[in-house]
């Protein structure tokens, strides 16, 4: 089964996840990230959790970075 793009931001999440005894512990509210931020394949925006990462290029082995892209577009249309 092919994992979606909801499966990689929890994998995000778990990879960011420190327990409380750590040192660097940090308690992250990834709904804010995630409101805030999306995941992205070199020019595609991931912003369907349930499309599956494969429909974009994306194999194992693969970079997928972030951007800061839903604040500054909800600020573009709150502008027209």
């Amino acid at each position: 089964m092919t994992a979606t793009v909801g499966e990689l931001k929890q994998a995000v999440e778990e990879f960011f996840s420190c327990s409380p005894e750590d040192d660097m512990y940090i308690n992250i509210s990834w709904s804010h990230v995630w409101s805030h931020f999306c995941l992205c394949y070199k020019d595609e925006k991931l912003i369907d959790d349930k499309a599956y990462i494969r429909s974009y290029g994306i194999k194992n082995g693969h970079h997928v970075s972030s951007m800061y892209f839903y604040y500054k577009f909800l600020y573009a249309l709150q502008g027209s």
